[in-house]
């Protein structure tokens, strides 16, 4: 019996749509790992202007553009989380399994905290 999972790509289109679903794939893969380094980026570089973060240097990459900024130090650090995040689960099951329970645990606490927060402003009097 075929493991359904590894040969998902394969199973869900015709011989003539895998090359074209298989470039989508590798396009959004690259789409949402910019938007990983731009939001990490984003949130240091607001967390440096408040003054909440420990300087670090910032290369501004445009001079038309002010919000285009790169970090060195944190474009490193990404790389080597990805690399052990990968290296540690080692299946793409697992680390679905462990987004869902991340997914699942955020919910929860999201949950919790405003009921404690709605909690509070009812029974302040």
């Amino acid at each position: 019996m075929i493991n359904a999972v590894a040969v998902t790509l394969t199973l869900t289109f015709t011989e003539q749509l895998y090359w074209p679903m298989f470039v989508v794939a590798i396009l959004a893969s690259i789409i949402a790992s910019q938007a990983m380094i731009s939001g990490t980026f984003s949130i240091i570089q607001q967390s440096l202007s408040l003054g909440c973060f420990p300087r670090v240097k910032v290369v501004h990459t445009s001079d038309k553009f002010e919000g285009q900024v790169y970090i060195p130090e944190f474009n490193y650090l990404l790389m080597i989380c990805c690399v052990l995040v990968t290296v540690g689960f080692k299946t793409t099951d697992k680390i679905g399994n462990a987004y869902g329970k991340s997914r699942f645990t955020s919910l929860v606490d999201s949950s919790l905290a405003d009921g404690l927060f709605f909690n509070s402003l009812l029974t302040k009097d």
